[in-house]
């Protein structure tokens, strides 16, 4: 929903309790789902979007301060296909 711009959506006022930080907060995740559509790289000034790779598995979390954190789950990595295109 943040991408979409509705904070006032019950559900998200209920889960963010509204204000300027669900604002910034639905911003970045806008303009991150506008730049993947766009380009396929849904970085932007102040936050750096690392691909997931089976050497380097990394997840964005969108919070007041977002970033990529490493993912820690060998199983799910173990699904990423490998670079020759099979699984």
């Amino acid at each position: 929903m943040f991408c979409y711009h509705a904070p006032n959506v019950p559900q998200i006022k209920t889960a963010t309790g509204g204000g300027p930080v669900v604002t910034a907060l639905q911003d970045k995740a806008a303009q991150a789902w506008g730049n993947s559509a766009k380009t396929g790289n849904p970085s932007q000034l102040g936050l750096q979007w690392k691909p997931c790779t089976p050497d380097s598995s990394k997840a964005m979390v969108f919070d007041t301060v977002s970033q990529c954190y490493a993912l820690r789950d060998d199983k799910l990595v173990s699904l990423l296909p490998t670079a020759s295109g099979r699984g």
